[in-house]
């Protein structure tokens, strides 16, 4: 029986892969797979991990999409400066940010938003550094001063970087370059520039508003370009540049300016006409109620009393809530060839300390310190006529504001040349308008008038 098993083997073995063979295949296949199916148990863990896993990776996509960078805190002129000017602190941010400048001995900025340009000024040539809260972080930014043989020269024009247009060649200059789409948002706080280079491409983002404020504190503006746009400002040609460098008369600058106050020597600090005028009213009525009260009931006599009371505390307390700030304004009016130049002074005082603020409406607008100004609290806020100036009074303390605006000349408006001038009388305002604005040879007029009110208006004329 042995041959007969071996041949039933055989024949087995022959028939292909069998249920031996296919026991051995998978066996093979089994070992060829080192990481085998996991029993459910651990299935349940794998998928909690991947979970896991996945939330860490969302959660790290989520905060790089939405975080918010730092503000960025930048100086366009490069951190120089004039002192009694103002000058550009940029900040820009992801979110609205609120912004602190504060300034000892000068004028501080405030604001709020995402893209601030502030001006700010200093009165001292010697600070080293500006302090910038950001949402009450500070951060010391480093600025310099210029000097006085140097002269600030801002400029789109890279060509002429290492050789800038100059006025005054006995100034060194000191070359700050700016971009083009920025030139539209040149206000007032560019004061510390000498003179603005721009290129004939970049002509059409000088505006017009911009170059009122420019000029109007002694900026000049050059370009390289002989074909400039039709404007009511004057080019001359000087070398191989087109300038606007308008003559301007009076302080472009807040600092030491003490003869300005001459003028006012006389201002008292008072309540106003009006609240005076209100206040004898009433106690004129209430001195007539009671008297008329004796001639009454003693019912009447009460209720009298009782009304005069009511209307004298009423009086009081109206001429309490009413300010107490008084003033000043005179206004000087400088005939030109291409535009009449118009300053408008105006001087206050107080009674009381307490807050006031001054709104810009001219093409220039600013404060005019008689010295160090460590007492006053002075700070700028933007609006969309230019900045607002906050600022607190001491009791009798005198703050001066200079308001400049270009107007059509003078023998294109009818009106003002038909309103007749008369050679002006001595006044106190002569040291103010002598100091600033009056050359040899030329004459103060004022309006001829017979109200015999001292004159508000005075005109500088060459004879």
């Amino acid at each position: 029986m042995s041959w007969r098993m071996a041949i039933l083997l055989s024949r087995y073995a022959g028939r292909g892969q069998g249920e031996g063979s296919a026991c051995s295949s998978r066996s093979r296949a089994d070992s060829k797979n080192p990481h085998p199916r996991l029993l459910p148990e651990y299935r349940a863990k794998e998928s909690v991990v991947r979970f896991i896993a996945f939330f860490f990776l969302l959660t790290s996509f989520l905060s790089t999409s939405f975080a918010h960078a730092e503000p960025i805190v930048s100086l366009p002129l490069d951190g120089y400066y004039r002192p009694g000017k103002f000058f550009p602190v940029r900040v820009t941010a992801d979110q609205p940010v609120d912004v602190r400048i504060d300034i000892p001995n000068g004028i501080s900025a405030r604001g709020r938003g995402t893209s601030l340009t502030l001006p700010v000024m200093l009165l001292s040539p010697n600070d080293r550094t500006v302090r910038v809260a950001l949402d009450g972080k500070p951060t010391d930014v480093p600025i310099r001063a210029l000097e006085a043989n140097q002269q600030l020269v801002l400029t789109t024009v890279p060509a002429q970087v290492g050789r800038p247009f100059m006025l005054d060649a006995s100034r060194q200059p000191v070359v700050v370059a700016i971009a083009a789409d920025q030139l539209r948002a040149i206000q007032s706080a560019y004061e510390s520039v000498d003179v603005l280079l721009v290129a004939t491409a970049d002509l059409p983002q000088l505006t017009d508003a911009v170059l009122r404020k420019l000029i109007a504190s002694g900026v000049t503006v050059a370009t390289n370009s002989p074909d400039v746009p039709e404007s009511a400002w004057k080019w001359r040609r000087v070398g191989g540049w087109s300038v606007i460098d308008l003559p301007v008369r009076g302080p472009i600058a807040s600092s030491d300016n003490p003869a300005a106050y001459d003028a006012v020597a006389d201002l008292v600090p008072a309540r106003s006409p009006a609240v005076r005028r209100t206040v004898f009213l009433g106690l004129t009525m209430f001195a007539i109620a009671v008297l008329g009260t004796t001639l009454l009931g003693r019912r009447a006599i009460v209720a009298m009393g009782a009304v005069s009371v009511i209307a004298l505390i009423g009086g009081l307390v109206f001429a309490a809530r009413q300010p107490s700030i008084t003033g000043r304004t005179v206004a000087i009016h400088l005939p030109g060839g291409v535009m009449d130049q118009r300053d408008e002074w105006t001087f206050r005082t107080t009674a009381e300390s307490g807050p006031d603020e001054w709104k810009s409406a001219g093409d220039m607008d600013r404060p005019i310190f008689a010295g160090q100004v460590d007492d006053l609290e002075m700070w700028t806020e933007l609006s969309g006529d230019g900045p607002v100036f906050h600022y607190k009074l001491q009791r009798g303390q005198k703050i001066a504001f200079v308001r400049r605006v270009f107007i059509p000349p003078m023998k294109s408006n009818n009106a003002a040349q038909n309103f007749g001038w008369t050679i002006a009388e001595p006044s106190s305002f002569d040291s103010l308008i002598r100091k600033f604005y009056l050359k040899p040879g030329e004459r103060i007029e004022v309006p001829a008038s017979k109200s015999g009110n001292p004159p508000s208006e005075f005109l500088v004329r060459v004879p």
